[in-house]
């Protein structure tokens, strides 16, 4: 971390003292190829001012080897690269001076030739100065740039020198200043991180600069942090422990809801046989007194004919007779067994709790004939829709429990006690569920009451004869034991419509 943070700072004070002497070099190269330039100039406007002052006489009489020698000593003169001398009669004289060197770039950017530099060489005779010839001075600048590379690299070398000094006062500086004491608040912050309280010592008291200050507010953020983490430790635990009794709760009531479902099922049971013995009694009551009035006829019959006194008219009244007891055994005989053949059924289905497939559509029916006979349904119109051949696997008993708790639910909210009423039950399948419904056209159920009317125990006629479990048994075996679903419709004085959803089951 420490070389991390101290090669940034590096870095970056690198960069900005780098482009300060960048800026400084161009500007110090610039101002001295300026000024090389001005002496060059002026170096080479002297010399040709010299030189047509030493020649003039040579160039009148035009002797080539006296200028050549003359000229000599020009030639080693690095600002001049040739030297061209003309005499007015018309021979000419050019010397190579100091060969040209190829411009660089950094001579391309700062020097700039001017031409050549020409003077008219002029001899005094007899007090009359005339002009004998011309003399052209060829620049070489190749030397200054040789000049400006070697101020160049003195700048350079101070600027490594330069920087060498400054990263490594930087670098002591920002250790003592910078690194020294973050590297105490790090050892004191791991401290507490390692340290159940979670609060920060103050490992930079008595530095009285904004490192303490920063310290001071991270000892401050770690005790308030400190005491958030208990209060949620104890939440948790709070939460831990009503979670726990939450539990036990739940499970307590799934027992109790377990056992008042058997209970419902027995009772419900018990009440279809009352029911049911209600409805074989009057049969069975019609057969027994018929087959007495059979007996007595026969008897008579008997002993007419011991006695002879047997006549033909009664004998065919005592016949007809025998005949309606007759079929009045007959056909109460055929209501009793249809009846007992149903409640056999009914009871079968209600202790047999293996899942296996069954006809759904005649099971209903048959519970819907059941129902229709009970006495606690008397003043209720049933209509019925039953969608033939409808095949599901489950228990068959859960089906009882549930049209048991819808229709005694219709029994006891939707109508009045001693009233009429109307009750719609449907069942029929598409192609992913089975629907099973329960309609009335009775009080309905308030909204604020729609939302409650599943949960255990809740009646809105508590202690007349409701005990809250109904629906809440009928909403369990439709999620818990079908996964299936139920919907309620329902509007004050509008009745009430409860759908049952049940997924579809391929057969094995």
């Amino acid at each position: 971390m420490a070389l991390r943070l101290s090669a940034k700072l590096m870095l970056i004070l690198a960069a900005i003292v780098i482009s300060c002497q960048l800026l400084m070099s161009s500007y110090y190269v610039w101002s001295t190829s300026e000024q090389l330039l001005a002496q060059h100039r002026q170096h080479l406007n002297s010399l040709k001012v010299t030189m047509a002052r030493a020649i003039a006489i040579d160039v009148w009489n035009y002797n080539p080897e006296s200028l050549q020698l003359l000229l000599a000593p020009y030639q080693n003169d690095p600002a001049i690269r040739q030297i061209f001398v003309q005499a007015n009669s018309g021979p000419k004289l050019l010397l190579d001076a100091t060969p040209m060197q190829p411009q660089s770039w950094l001579l391309r950017s700062f020097l700039s030739n001017t031409g050549p530099y020409t003077e008219a060489i002029s001899l005094t005779l007899g007090q009359q100065s005339n002009e004998v010839g011309t003399l052209m001075l060829q620049e070489n600048q190749s030397y200054i740039e040789q000049l400006l590379l070697d101020a160049l690299a003195r700048q350079f070398l101070e600027l490594l020198i330069l920087l060498s000094l400054l990263a490594g006062g930087l670098y002591v500086a920002f250790n003592r200043i910078v690194l020294q004491p973050l590297k105490k608040l790090s050892v004191s912050l791991s401290a507490a991180i390692s340290d159940r309280t979670g609060i920060v010592a103050n490992p930079l008291t008595g530095l009285q600069d904004e490192f303490e200050e920063v310290a001071l507010s991270i000892v401050g953020l770690s005790a308030r942090l400190a005491g958030d983490i208990q209060t949620i430790r104890d939440t948790n635990a709070s939460l831990q422990h009503a979670k726990e009794q939450t539990e036990q709760a739940m499970r307590e009531l799934r027992q109790a809801q377990d056992a008042l479902l058997q209970s419902e099922k027995q009772a419900s049971l018990a009440a279809l046989v009352a029911g049911v013995a209600h409805e074989v009694n009057t049969p069975l009551g019609i057969i027994i007194t018929s087959v007495t009035c059979l007996e007595s006829e026969l008897q008579q019959l008997h002993q007419h004919m011991q006695q002879g006194t047997l006549t033909k008219s009664g004998f065919q009244q005592q016949l007809q007779q025998l005949l309606q007891a007759t079929e009045l055994v007959h056909n109460n005989a055929g209501k009793a067994a249809h009846l007992i053949s149903n409640f056999k059924l009914l009871a079968k289905e209600q202790t047999d709790e293996s899942v296996r497939w069954f006809n759904l559509s005649e099971f209903v029916n048959e519970l819907l004939i059941a129902y229709q006979l009970d006495q606690q349904y008397v003043g209720l119109q049933w209509q019925t829709a039953v969608q033939p051949d409808i095949h599901i696997k489950a228990v068959p008993g859960l089906f009882h429990q549930l049209l048991s708790g819808l229709c005694s639910n219709v029994r006891l909210h939707a109508y009045a006690e001693g009233t009429e009423g109307q009750i719609i039950i449907r069942l029929w399948q598409d192609d992913t569920h089975i629907h099973l419904s329960c309609m009335d056209f009775g009080a309905g159920i308030a909204f604020d009451a729609q939302k409650q009317v599943f949960d255990p125990f809740y009646t809105t006629r508590m202690g007349q004869g409701s005990n809250g479990l109904g629906l809440s048994i009928v909403h369990r075996i439709v999620r818990s034991n079908l996964q299936g679903q139920i919907e309620l419709f329902s509007a004050p004085q509008q009745g009430a419509s409860f759908v049952i959803h049940i997924p579809r089951q391929k057969p094995d």
